[in-house]
């Protein structure tokens, strides 16, 4: 390892090193214009070398002196003012790159369940947020990619909304196509925070334009591997449609749902998860309570219970080997769906399942992910509403399991 990398280990926030010998007079134009333009003029690391090199190159013709200086650091970059610190302040960062791990960090923090401090984690964002306005970099594409990640991990769904179209707004934005699907998909959920079905149906033909053009973009250039995940969300679409319909557009929207999903670990069956499976049984299950016999005779009780039994087989297996949320909750999942069946969740059943839930919320897993807990109660809870009968004692148990939960997880 050279020296420069060494001091870059170290935590020096830059260095300038010349590779070979240089020419005086040279060497003397090039510290002038870079350190003019890095302290004088505020210009990044990179940018400041940039413009000193091809000063150079074209002043001095006969010398290699212009491709001698080797620069270690940041591109973007730029010392701190007088009595500004350097990079450890309470409110600035060293670099662009700097700014978007301070939020990465956070992502990684809520999604696993280290954030137990919310508002503290918001407070970083916003010190990353009034960073990037100060240095003009608040429309930065990857910075709001990862600003929204972090604040939908948080549960901040609006906010994440805002961020990611933000992101998507430049013609040639950098950020991955999933900033895409999650837009969304938190639209849909923000919508239904909100209480508001014409909000909701419009996200949902948004967000099913947006993944029929993703698909088409994807079989273009070759890529399958992503149509399972596009399924699960054209799935999800529909979840939110049954919840906000009724009557027959209801029975519609349940019977789509099932049906991406079913496309869905179809598309998985190499590496099948659980969530999935979980979701047809979920349709079928409230179907049957919706429809009675009607829809058991176009599906079998034995679809269910096989759908049942493969997720639980398939999340003790894979959770054995790679924990995950989705995978952990699986139990408490198939528990609610076998009450439901039953048309009874007594108090016994009611706290295994909320306990279930909180254990595995607790092991490692963000406010998102709680808030699709409790989402998930509330879309069972309004699509059953209309079942045919014991509606009053399920309704009594899923509110059970909801309070039950909120308590634990406070």
């Amino acid at each position: 390892m050279c020296s420069s990398d060494l001091l870059i280990d170290m935590g020096v926030n830059a260095v300038v090193a010349a590779g070979w010998a240089v020419d005086d007079g040279a060497a003397e134009c090039f510290a002038q214009i870079f350190y003019t333009k890095l302290y004088g003029e505020k210009e990044g690391l990179g940018r400041a070398a940039w413009r000193a090199r091809q000063h150079i190159y074209d002043k001095f013709e006969n010398s290699t002196t212009w491709g001698a200086y080797q620069i270690y650091g940041e591109p973007d970059w730029r010392p701190a003012g007088p009595g500004e610190g350097q990079g450890s302040d309470s409110d600035g960062f060293a670099s662009l790159a700097e700014a978007i791990n301070c939020v990465e960090c956070v992502r990684q923090d809520a999604q696993t369940g280290l954030a137990q401090d919310v508002e503290a984690q918001r407070r970083q964002l916003d010190k990353v947020e009034n960073w990037a306005v100060k240095n003009s970099l608040a429309d930065d594409a990857q910075l709001l990619y990862a600003l929204a990640s972090a604040k939908a991990e948080l549960g901040d769904l609006e906010g994440a909304v805002v961020d990611y179209r933000k992101a998507l707004k430049g013609e040639a934005s950098p950020v991955p196509l999933q900033a895409i699907e999650q837009l969304g998909n938190l639209s849909i959920r923000a919508a239904l925070r909100n209480d508001d079905p014409d909000r909701v149906r419009k996200a949902v033909e948004a967000a099913l334009m947006q993944l029929d053009m993703l698909s088409s973009l994807a079989e273009t250039d070759g890529d399958h591997d992503s149509s399972w995940e596009r399924n699960v969300l054209r799935g999800g679409c529909n979840k939110r449609l049954a919840q906000i319909e009724t009557g027959k557009n209801r029975t519609e929207a349940l019977t789509k749902m099932f049906k991406y999903y079913k496309a869905a670990a179809e598309r998985r069956a190499g590496k099948p998860e659980p969530h999935p499976l979980l979701m047809q049984a979920t349709a079928l299950v409230l179907l049957e309570l919706r429809d009675g016999a009607a829809v058991s005779d176009a599906v079998r009780a034995a679809d269910i219970d096989r759908l049942l039994e493969g997720a639980g087989k398939i999340a003790a297996d894979r959770d054995g080997e790679e924990p995950t949320f989705w995978r952990g909750v699986a139990e408490a999942e198939i528990k609610l769906l076998k009450g439901l069946r039953a048309r009874t969740l007594d108090k016994k059943a009611c706290q295994e399942i909320a306990e279930g839930y909180s254990r595995i919320w607790t092991r490692g897993g963000s406010r998102l992910k709680l808030n699709a807990i409790f989402e998930q109660i509330k879309f069972i809870y309004d699509v059953a509403s209309d079942a045919q009968d014991n509606f009053n004692d399920l309704a009594r148990g899923l509110l059970d399991i909801r309070e039950m939960l909120k308590k634990a997880t406070r």
